[in-house]
């Protein structure tokens, strides 16, 4: 199993992939805390291999508001990602530099 904290930008892409050749990703869990003092905003997406990330066609959380301390937590579906898939984190409020993104995942 591996774990990884990456912070999310604001207007910036932050990506866990693409996965690589002869493998699978199972995501366990997908945590974002807020360690800023405002609210702050979100999106994700699942994106397969060749396609471009899109509002209307892969995103699965869009804007989510995490108020400040608080903590959006993802942990009762898997999302499974094949060769050349990435999951894509884009921080979309002035305080998302405060978002930290924690991942875990296993190879399957």
């Amino acid at each position: 199993m591996a774990i990884d904290n990456i912070p999310i930008v604001n207007g910036s892409n932050i990506q866990f992939g693409p996965v690589p050749a002869s493998t699978r990703w199972a995501f366990t869990s997908i945590i974002v805390c807020n360690t800023g003092v405002s609210n702050a905003t979100f999106s994700m997406y699942a994106v397969k291999s060749g396609e471009a990330q899109d509002d209307t066609q892969n995103a699965i959380v869009y804007q989510a508001i995490v108020e400040p301390t608080d903590t959006f937590i993802m942990d009762s579906e898997r999302i499974i990602l094949e060769v050349g898939d990435k999951l894509v984190f884009r921080g979309n409020s002035v305080s998302s530099s405060f978002l930290i993104a924690t991942v875990s995942y296993i190879e399957v």
